[in-house]
């Protein structure tokens, strides 16, 4: 019997880099009420050439299979998500946490955005964790 081949959203550890083609299907993913785990959405800032301002290797290795990890490619993509996520996409190096049962009306602080700094990226990527963890109801760690 032979397999399908997954979806972008199915590969658990891999990194989902969504393109501006693939924003309908990210935000639908985001809105799938079938969706049983958190979702990640990293976005890129101009002020680091395009491209996040945290490690997102780091990240994934701290999501394990809690979540899904996706980073935005590129500003068209960007753009793209904010069309149909409205506001709760996320922009300028920020990162957004999309608890499962995500709708569409939701207020934005049901979906945390972490803003990153540049010089201080480890203080987000805990407080990512922290998110990720209670969103997946496990209790938060103390630092690391």
């Amino acid at each position: 019997m032979t397999r399908a081949a997954p979806v972008a959203h199915d590969i658990a550890p891999a990194l989902w880099r969504v393109e501006e083609v693939q924003a309908e299907m990210f935000a639908q993913r985001v809105f799938d009420p079938s969706r049983s785990r958190p979702l990640i959405l990293v976005s890129t800032s101009r002020h680091a050439g395009g491209r996040p301002l945290l490690d997102t290797d780091d990240l994934r290795e701290r999501a394990g299979d809690l979540a899904q990890v996706a980073v935005i490619a590129d500003d068209a993509a960007s753009w793209a998500l904010s069309k149909h996520l409205d506001h709760l996409s996320a922009y300028g190096g920020a990162v957004r946490l999309y608890r499962p049962g995500a709708r569409p009306g939701d207020p934005w602080h049901h979906h945390p955005l972490v803003k990153v700094e540049a010089a201080r990226p480890q203080i987000a990527l805990g407080q990512i964790s922290a998110h990720l963890r209670l969103a997946a109801g496990r209790p938060p760690r103390g630092p690391r």
